[in-house]
């Protein structure tokens, strides 16, 4: 009898171990490598895991924002993706990661950066689906060298008309930054291609009376460049 009790209480021992391994591996996430944040997003994504998400944002604000799109907008990721270096940090560039909103389909970009030895979601841009420029074939001038052009031309013009309507917003509650992806054609303003935040400060950018205003603004900007023109242009709060 004696025999078969220390028999039970060992079966029960090596069940319990292998439990706790299999709990500890699978909440084991490696953010040491921008790969392993995306392959964790991804998994948030398909678990539809918001507590999980918490753990791979730079800053709570953007479980906010992120979380909706996965809950309530049916954001879906399929195929691979790619990770460049850009302004902000790590830019993740997925085959497909869309959702709805308005009837209206959005393709999700996540930028990642580096937090004390682990890498986290840092900032976004969502831009219309299809929604993309076309080659009209002239060569004139390099485009970069256009867009740095009209990116000056912006700064120079039109910084005192931004803060006038930032001022009107100015105080505890406002803050962080805007980013704008433009398109112009001929030097006038033709659409804006995305809107975006950064740095985990997206007080500005969601303060939904000021951007209405702030894009409003944009529609009349003009730059002093020829043919077809995208300026990607960053505005910090407060100025």
């Amino acid at each position: 009898m004696r025999g078969l009790l220390i028999a039970a209480l060992l079966a029960a021992l090596v069940l319990g171990i292998a439990g706790c391994g299999e709990e500890a591996e699978e909440e084991k996430v490696d953010l040491s490598k921008p790969e392993g944040t995306v392959e964790a997003f991804l998994k948030v994504v398909q678990d539809k895991d918001q507590e999980s998400l918490k753990g791979l944002v730079i800053d709570p604000q953007y479980v906010d924002v992120l979380w909706p799109l996965i809950d309530e907008k049916g954001l879906t990721i399929s195929g691979g993706y790619v990770l460049e270096e850009g302004l902000f940090g790590t830019t993740v560039t997925f085959e497909n990661a869309r959702y709805t909103e308005n009837n209206m389909s959005y393709d999700l970009e996540l930028t990642l950066s580096e937090d004390r030895g682990k890498w986290l979601i840092s900032g976004y841009m969502t831009v219309l689906a299809g929604d993309e420029t076309t080659d009209t074939g002239r060569i004139e001038e390099p485009e970069e060298d256009l867009g740095a052009a009209a990116l000056e031309y912006l700064k120079a013009n039109y910084s005192d008309e931004v803060k006038a309507i930032s001022d009107k917003y100015a105080g505890d509650d406002f803050g962080g930054d805007v980013q704008y992806y433009i398109r112009f054609v001929d030097g006038k303003f033709d659409r804006i291609n995305s809107v975006a935040t950064g740095h985990g400060d997206d007080r500005a950018y969601n303060n939904e009376a000021f951007r209405a205003e702030l894009d409003k603004l944009v529609e009349t900007f003009e730059v002093d460049s020829p043919g077809e023109v995208d300026v990607f242009w960053v505005v910090e709060f407060p100025m």
